[in-house]
């Protein structure tokens, strides 16, 4: 990252605030990144420049056959002062997608549906439920809208793709300007895109329609689906400024991340990704939408976090919430996804024939909003992209009671088109407006979630959350000795909760005692005198359970000794009464000796 940000801020003050191509206007130093290459080139000769990025004033170096010590020691003796900071470039598994395929489906769909009175054919459920045919009917159906559509590569042979609304179109893998099926690639590489395709722009009159089915598509293919093989972050923002320089006005991506990232990185502001998306949504006008994840309640993923865009969650035929969707908050509070669409049993196109099929995930929610965006850039051509997002939240099926799991609710494309965002200030509309503490959003209209919603097993403090441990998904873990039992972890702030140590030794708030080791039992003992909120009486209770447990304990060695004498006095007295003799006979029987015990007395019990 560069110090030097005259250039950025010269083309942020004379830009035109609804224009589009203005990342244009944003220059980059070939001096300074020259002089940076030569130096990291002194130490690692095989040093490569990957990717120049405009948006955040950065480039991606490669060290190629490099040590570890080589690139240290580079970093910290020979960076030129004008580097701001360094940072690894992220790289990423990417998931296999899951398709719902049942037999009754299969059959339904091998017979392509033709019917003049539908001309959506298998999409039309799917339409009606965010309310998009009233803007078809007025004649908004993608015509002049140019959509800039990410994903891991595109069957351009479908029935559904119209190659004459591909204006360009550039494999970020393997660099050249094929998106499709390629020599070398996964067999299954162009599976993902191809359904998003659909969904957003699939053009198949009496099959299949997606939402702006006469748009113009920028199609980028950044990830590459080898076993084993990941997808960097920085060619996700390298397809962004691509997208951006040949006028996107809209973007789509239904891709997230989060091998890299723990809960306490979803704030906006870590990810690279993240950051460059909220900066195409202020600042160069570009509505963003991006898919929420399919993590379900283990939280979101990059870059569904960055501020400003629209991240999507999906529901079902029914308008409920699928159990796969992901669930907020963002780490700052935010609400997560914004909004929802169709992405349980969402009709697709087939990758590999010209058929169609059902499939579940938020990355087919999120085309379907980026279309609705689209139509409604062309209905409002001087609405800004934050004006468009409020539209979509503001008429939402939710919109009176966010929450992080349907967020403001289904979008309604016709109500969306209606809405006055009339009453959002300029620096609103840039979102450049400070905000009081715990509030974000258009004119601040949004409270936070409270810290203590979300912030699970860590510490809330001005209504921000930490976490003394490590975060698995949004649970905060903390490592806790068997020795001490729960007592440190309780005594750490987080006594409220309760909790006990795992087997594992990991704070939880489980009552479930089956689940832990016999090393907890001291454990749950201090749990049940543990009083949130009144630690006096819970220290009072401990000091008199101990005192009782001190003087039974006093007691019962008391008694013991006290019997102890008794018997010993008895015996005294009964030696001296009754005198007890042994005799051993010896017996000789079959070489066979036999050791017998006699007493005067066989009746005397001692």
């Amino acid at each position: 990252n560069n110090n030097n940000n005259n250039n950025n801020n010269n083309s942020n003050n004379n830009r035109n605030k609804n224009s589009i191509n203005n990342i244009h206007q944003l220059n980059v130093d070939n001096y300074k990144i020259n002089e940076l290459l030569t130096q990291a080139i002194n130490f690692c000769p095989s040093t490569k420049l990957r990717t120049i990025s405009k948006l955040l004033n950065s480039v991606s170096l490669c060290f190629l056959d490099c040590s570890r010590n080589s690139i240290i020691s580079f970093i910290e003796l020979s960076l030129p002062t004008f580097i701001k900071n360094v940072e690894p470039v992220n790289s990423f598994i990417k998931p296999k997608i899951n398709y719902e395929k049942t037999q009754q489906q299969q059959q339904q769909i091998a017979k392509r549906l033709i019917s003049s009175d539908n001309p959506y054919g298998y999409s039309l459920s799917q339409l009606e439920q965010i309310n998009v045919l009233p803007l078809h009917q007025l004649g908004y159906n993608g015509t002049g809208s140019t959509i800039l559509l990410i994903d891991s590569g595109f069957n351009l042979s479908h029935p559904c793709v119209k190659k004459d609304r591909i204006l360009h179109q550039y494999d970020f893998v393997q660099r050249d300007e094929n998106v499709d099926q390629q020599s070398g690639d996964d067999p299954e590489q162009t599976n993902h895109g191809t359904a998003t395709l659909s969904a957003l722009a699939g053009n198949d009159p009496n099959n299949y329609l997606g939402v702006a089915f006469e748009a113009n598509l920028l199609l980028a293919k950044t990830e590459e689906l080898k076993t084993e093989s990941i997808v960097e972050e920085d060619r996700f923002i390298e397809a962004v400024e691509w997208g951006a320089r040949l006028g996107a006005h809209v973007i789509s991506a239904s891709l997230g991340y989060s091998d890299w990232y723990t809960f306490s990185d979803l704030n906006g502001q870590t990810s690279a990704l993240s950051i460059a998306l909220t900066k195409c949504a202020l600042e160069y006008n570009i509505v963003v939408v991006i898919a929420n994840g399919n993590h379900g309640d283990n939280g979101i993923s990059v870059p569904a976090d960055a501020d400003w865009i629209l991240s999507v969650g999906a529901v079902n035929n029914q308008g409920a919430v699928a159990t796969f969707s992901a669930k907020g908050p963002t780490f700052d509070g935010r609400y997560k996804p914004e909004i929802c669409a169709r992405g349980s049993g969402t009709y697709i196109a087939t990758y590999n024939n010209g058929n169609y099929r059902t499939g579940s995930g938020t990355s087919f929610a999120a085309p379907l909003v980026a279309g609705v965006a689209s139509l409604l850039r062309l209905a409002h051509p001087n609405w800004s992209s934050v004006q468009i997002r409020e539209a979509l939240i503001r008429t939402a099926s939710n919109n009176q009671s966010p929450d992080n799991k349907l967020g403001w609710g289904i979008i309604n494309a016709a109500a969306a088109s209606t809405f006055s965002p009339d009453d959002i200030s300029d620096c609103q509309k840039e979102g450049t407006c400070p905000c009081p503490p715990n509030y974000y959003g258009v004119n601040c209209g949004v409270m936070k979630a409270s810290c203590t919603s979300y912030c699970i097993n860590g510490t809330c403090e001005n209504n921000k959350c930490s976490c003394p441990g490590t975060w698995k998904g949004k649970v905060c873990q903390i490592s806790c000795s068997y020795r001490t039992s729960c007592k440190m972890c309780i005594e750490s702030g987080l006594g409220g909760n309760c909790l006990w140590c795992s087997s594992s030794g990991a704070c939880i708030n489980s009552t479930d005692t089956n689940t832990c080791s016999k090393s907890v039992d001291a454990c749950w003992k201090i749990r049940t005198v543990v009083i949130p909120g009144g630690q006096w009486i819970g220290i009072g209770i401990t000091i008199f359970v101990v005192c009782v447990v001190l003087l039974i304990v006093g007691l019962v060695i008391f008694y013991y000794f006290k019997r102890r004498r008794a018997t010993q006095f008895s015996r005294m007295q009964e030696e001296e009464i009754v005198p007890e003799s042994i005799e051993m006979e010896q017996i000789e029987t079959n070489n066979e000796i036999t050791i017998t015990e006699s007493t005067q007395n066989d009746n005397q019990n001692e």
